[in-house]
C-alpha cells in the first residue's frame, strides 16, 4: 500500500503496508523438484489486484477499505480527506514461469535441495540485464554531458 504526497511540485510515494510471503515454493522443472525461500521476490507482470483513491474519486472495490482497516492503514487524513492511497497485490500462481538467481543447498538430512534466491523474478535474466545496461548507459551519459558542461563553464570562466 503507497501513498502518493505532494509537496508544492515535488510529488513521493511512500510505503505504508508492504508484506511478503514467507512460506516456501516448491518448484517443478522436469529435472526435479526445488525448494524456493522467496527473500527477494520481484514480480514486474501486471498486479492481480490494483485499486487508487485520490481526493476527488473514492477506491472503487469495497474489498480495499476493510483491506486498510486489516492492517491500520487510514485512507483519509485528520481533516476526513481523502488520502492519495493505492493498493497493489501480486500473486504467483502455479504455472507461472519464474526465474531464480542464487545458491542451491542440500537440505539437512533428505535429498532435497532448496535456494534462497537473490532474487526469484518473472522476467529472465535478458531482461533485467537490459534494464540494468540502460540505466548504466543513461548513467554515463549524463555524467559526460554534465563534465562537458562543467568544463565549459571553467573555460568560459578561466578566459575573463
Amino acid at each position: 500500500m503507497t501513498e502518493t504526497v505532494k509537496h508544492g511540485k515535488t510529488r513521493s510515494t511512500r510505503i505504508l503496508y508492504s508484506h511478503r510471503s514467507t512460506e516456501a515454493i516448491t518448484l517443478t522443472d522436469g529435472t526435479g523438484e526445488l525448494l524456493v525461500l522467496p527473500s527477494q521476490v520481484r514480480m514486474r507482470r501486471k498486479p492481480a489486484f490494483r485499486d487508487t483513491q485520490s481526493i476527488f474519486a473514492p477506491f472503487k472495490d469495497p474489498r480495499t477499505l476493510s483491506a486498510l482497516q486489516r492492517f491500520g492503514v487510514q485512507s483519509q487524513n485528520l481533516v476526513q480527506i481523502r488520502r492519495s492511497l493505492t493498493v497493489t497485490e501480486h500473486v504467483l500462481q502455479a504455472g507461472t514461469p519464474v526465474f531464480i538467481w542464487g545458491q542451491m543447498e542440500r537440505l539437512p538430512r533428505t535429498t532435497g535441495l532448496s535456494i534462497s534466491p537473490l532474487l526469484l523474478s518473472d522476467l529472465p535474466r535478458s531482461a533485467w540485464l537490459v534494464r540494468i545496461a540502460g540505466k548504466v548507459a543513461l548513467s554515463i551519459f549524463l555524467f559526460l554531458l554534465g563534465s562537458k558542461v562543467v568544463m565549459e563553464m571553467w573555460s568560459h570562466m578561466a578566459s575573463r
